[in-house]
């Protein structure tokens, strides 16, 4: 009983502890509105090394290569939190561009100017942004890095991670365990009558 108890701790420790940098999540349930949202969390770096215009990028974000284009944001009050002015109304996949590959996502404002500010003091990102990217292919609960700028402009500097939601809670994790345990105590009292 003691042992199970230590290891549902280390798992549930184990998967906050992996939350700690998420900085963006992605809900793609509905292809026609995907939602990236900021989580609040911090930036892994300080970094003033680029404007709204080059934006930050999502490596790896989409599991197959999508359609090279822009699209416009839906809805977007998405942004650096130390550019609060200019929002991220735009997605570009393209590849080619720098490093870019049909995989990644660069999230920027078009003809943005203000300085993207990131700060281990404050949360790298505040608000949401909705874009329609019909047959976007997502991996549930994956995750990968988000770079400062575009991989030309900027510094390339990791603030944080997206990850693709809805990933597994710590309670599903740990939900075979408790299975496993019950039906040990219930054969243990079946056998002893």
């Amino acid at each position: 009983m003691k042992k199970f108890w230590m290891l549902a701790l280390a798992v549930l420790f184990a998967t906050t502890a992996s939350q700690a940098f998420v900085v963006i999540t992605i809900d793609p349930s509905d292809l026609n509105a995907i939602t990236f949202t900021a989580t609040g969390a911090v930036s892994q770096v300080d970094d003033a090394s680029s404007i709204t215009w080059d934006g930050v990028t999502l490596l790896g974000v989409l599991a197959a290569a999508y359609t090279e284009d822009s699209y416009e944001a839906q809805i977007s009050n998405l942004s650096a939190s130390g550019a609060l002015s200019e929002s991220y109304d735009f997605a570009l996949v393209i590849d080619g561009y720098g490093a870019l590959t049909p995989q990644d996502i660069n999230l920027y404002c078009f003809g943005g100017s203000q300085n993207q500010i990131f700060s281990t003091a404050a949360a790298a990102f505040t608000g949401q942004a909705v874009f329609s990217l019909p047959g976007a292919v997502f991996t549930p609960g994956s995750r990968g890095d988000i770079i400062v700028g575009d991989t030309q402009s900027g510094s390339g500097a990791t603030i944080g991670q997206w990850q693709v939601i809805p990933e597994p809670s710590a309670l599903v994790m740990i939900a075979p365990f408790g299975l496993a345990f019950a039906l040990r105590r219930a054969r243990r009292r079946g056998g002893a009558r």
